[in-house]
């Protein structure tokens, strides 16, 4: 009787699965339309009305629709140097963050390097440090008459020695390829682990040289990787706001981006109608660059060579250059660092000269930061921004990753993608007209900062949780279902602990970036709403820069801390 129902289990199960195939071929249920339905909507309405708000902002003159705020742009005397400093920011950073981000993965996927693993280590500081305290950190190093280091060369030098200027086009390229090299680690690190040395082996017993190898095998199959890191990089530059605002305005080398901001600030009567043509022009040209990029990428998949036979990986030996492979590592890692170390430093000295730090070492910056208005304030903004933000933008992607899995909803993924070529301060903008335009009080709420930052990071969200549940086959939740259990308990006791370290992994990230992002609420805050990063902007303008490196350490602090405590939590597989 046993083996009967065993045989009849063993029959019946390829028509449950052939059945539930039918059902996916052929529609879905009711239940699963409306699924489709509710998360087209919610992300056309978190993703459409800012982009169409800017549009029509930029067409309205008065009562009429008008391109006087085009014909105004293309005929300024700006306009041309304006864009010619944004292309050479946005291509000089590519090259900078690529190149070292390219030789760090290379060192330590393709060789014996000493102190390879001490590069993710590197690199997880230098996410968990926010951007603008690397920036304040590069000025009081190297600003042009009072950063420390040129301080120094004036004084073993004499008052003729050269000078390092970090405010100009060649430190703003510096300090933001510094800032996305991470990052280019990090994309580049796979594509080159999981490199054929097969192809590599065959063509050397062939008797070709090693560099013809290198130059007509490897890179070439590389290029696709490294094409896809450098259009991210130079998007990501482009969008560049902290830099630009930091170090290009008071280097008089202003970018689109910081113009934007600069212009509506600086008005007695802010021109909307201008800075939305701006942003309308960011986003046509960011357009643009995607759709050659695509085309480009068409026959991507000539390139795959990890294949189910025979991949074998094994890392060139070094010799005695593996010291020189460790200490190249480790110079990258120290100037990540260094900018963030000397804040810390600074946070402790009475001025940010360090000529006589053993009499100028106090606690008196801490104690003055206790008493800087809206400190406590900024500090719970943020952390409520960040944890809705966070948390929302993962359920969110997790479900679009589902419907995507399930119902094959890929237009979906196009519409959650389309604010990755928003610039910050143009989201920014966006957020801002549409809060003054709709009858909904959001303005002066730490609401809009959720809104504005939910629409710009669940992209990033879904980079984790697509590629994750996509590891996942299938077959466990056919199964699951044709057993009788329910959706529910699929994703709560089946799916989730699997998927549980790439959901740690997003949160993380979403997290980290939500509370230091500047770009985005550079526009929306109110002396009520003030976050983390708009407190460190009007303590940079106020001038009080130890009290201001007193609390850039609280944050650094704050986002490692938050990192290495959800990283323990969500195990050692996590990455961010």
């Amino acid at each position: 009787m046993i083996e009967k129902d065993e045989a009849t289990l063993r029959a019946e199960q390829p028509v449950a699965q052939s059945r539930w195939t039918l059902v996916l071929s052929q529609g879905v249920p009711w239940a699963a339309w409306g699924w489709r339905a509710g998360l087209y909507l919610l992300f056309a309405l978190l993703v459409l009305p800012p982009m169409a708000f800017v549009v029509w902002t930029s067409l309205k003159q008065g009562q009429a629709f008008s391109l006087a705020a085009y014909r105004d742009i293309f005929q300024s005397s700006e306009w041309p140097k304006l864009w010619q400093n944004t292309l050479v920011f946005a291509l000089g950073s590519t090259a900078v963050a690529a190149g070292l981000g390219l030789l760090m993965a290379w060192l330590v996927e393709r060789t014996d390097s000493l102190g390879r693993s001490g590069a993710y280590a590197a690199v997880f500081a230098g996410v968990a440090i926010p951007g603008m305290i690397r920036v304040i950190g590069w000025i009081l190093l190297l600003a042009p008459k009072t950063g420390v280091v040129n301080l120094a060369l004036s004084h073993w030098l004499g008052p003729g020695a050269p000078s390092v200027n970090v405010e100009s086009m060649g430190g703003m390229i510096l300090v933001e390829g510094l800032f996305w090299a991470p990052m280019a680690f990090l994309l580049l690190s796979g594509p080159i682990r999981h490199l054929d040395q097969g192809l590599e082996e065959a063509a050397i017993t062939a008797g070709a040289a090693r560099w013809r190898v290198h130059l007509l095998i490897t890179w070439r199959l590389l290029a696709p990787s490294i094409l896809s890191v450098m259009v991210l990089t130079f998007i990501r530059a482009i969008q560049g706001f902290e830099v630009p605002l930091f170090l290009g305005v008071p280097g008089n080398v202003p970018v689109i981006a910081s113009s934007i901001y600069i212009g509506l600030q600086e008005a007695f009567v802010p021109d909307y109608a201008t800075a939305s043509a701006y942003g309308v022009l960011m986003l046509a040209f960011l357009f643009l660059v995607l759709g050659l990029y695509a085309y480009v990428t068409r026959h991507a998949s000539r390139y795959q060579t990890v294949v189910g036979k025979g991949f074998r990986y094994q890392p060139t030996s070094l010799g005695r250059g593996r010291w020189i492979g460790g200490a190249v590592l480790w110079a990258i890692a120290v100037v990540q660092l260094l900018p963030a170390l000397y804040m810390i430093l600074a946070s402790f000295l009475k001025t940010a000269s360090i000529a006589q730090v053993g009499d100028s070492l106090t606690w008196a910056n801490y104690q003055a930061l206790l008493q800087f208005p809206g400190i406590v304030q900024s500090l719970v903004n943020s952390l409520i921004i960040g944890l809705l933000t966070a948390t929302a933008a993962v359920l969110l992607a997790l479900a679009v990753s589902w419907a995507m899995r399930w119902y094959g909803v890929h237009g979906l993924s196009s519409l959650v993608n389309l604010p990755l070529v928003f610039p910050g301060v143009v989201m920014s903008l966006a957020m801002l007209v549409m809060a003054l335009r709709l009858p909904i009080s959001l303005y002066g709420t730490i609401w809009i900062f959720v809104v504005a930052y939910l629409a710009t990071f669940t992209p990033y969200a879904l980079r984790y949780t697509q590629p994750a549940l996509l590891q996942i086959h299938p077959e466990l939740e056919e199964v699951a279902r044709t057993g009788g259990v329910g959706q529910g308990v699929i994703l709560t006791r089946l799916l989730l602990p699997l998927l549980r370290r790439a959901l740690m992994g997003a949160w993380i990230f979403i997290f980290l970036i939500s509370i230091r992002e500047l770009a985005v609420a550079s526009l929306l805050y109110t002396a009520h709403t003030q976050v983390i990063a708009t407190q460190l902007l009007d303590m940079w303008v106020n001038g009080n820069l130890n009290v201001l490196s007193a609390f850039g350490t609280v944050i650094t602090a704050l986002g490692v801390g938050v990192g290495l405590l959800m990283w323990r939590l969500g195990g050692r597989g996590v990455q961010v």
